[in-house]
């Protein structure tokens, strides 16, 4: 499949998120592990501080629990060491794309 069918499909295939994520519960079986799932409407969305390189330094679960002062822990399976962010929502990397301040995994 070629790079641009796979940045396409990301506006028709709902993926996994943390925000589907953070509502999963184990223990109850009645919920639909469908529902929640991030659907991108395929619209990219600019953001004026993201484009660029950037260097992969630390993994938290929320923005607020990084601290730019503190000592940064070497994540374990990081999905990259680097990654460039290109003005049309594409990255280096071709099986991830951004829009606004969403990083999608098209794996």
């Amino acid at each position: 499949m070629s790079d641009e069918l796979v940045f396409k499909s990301a506006s028709t295939v709902p993926m996994l998120s943390s925000h589907w994520q953070s509502r999963l519960n184990p223990e109850d079986a009645s919920l639909d592990p469908n529902e929640n799932l991030f659907r991108w409407d395929g619209q990219f969305v600019t953001h004026p501080n993201i484009e660029g390189a950037w260097k992969f330094i630390s993994r938290v679960e929320e923005i607020k629990d990084f601290d730019p002062a503190g000592k940064n822990e070497n994540p374990r399976n990081a999905p990259f060491a680097t990654i460039t962010f290109k003005p049309d929502g594409k990255t280096s990397e071709a099986l991830w794309a951004w829009s606004g301040d969403v990083l999608m995994d098209l794996d």
